[in-house]
């Protein structure tokens, strides 16, 4: 499997659905924190969190993922 599609696979599976449209925003479609907040509505910080807290998942499952692969 592409690792770019299994990242994809891995937010659909194991993060929420705002978690997905902030990290589609900051990471493919290069935003900053602030245009985000500015478009959502919600405070820059939430944004960051939010961000901080998909990204904690998706590599948590990326790690078991190569942690099966080659043990």
């Amino acid at each position: 499997i592409a690792p770019a599609r299994m990242v994809r696979q891995i937010m659909q599976d194991f993060t929420t659905p705002r978690q997905q449209q902030m990290l589609l925003l900051y990471f493919y479609q290069q935003k900053k924190m602030t245009e985000i907040a500015a478009m959502l509505g919600v405070n820059k910080s939430t944004v960051s969190r939010t961000v901080k807290r998909g990204l904690s998942r998706v590599q948590r499952q990326l790690r078991f993922y190569m942690e099966q692969e080659n043990g």
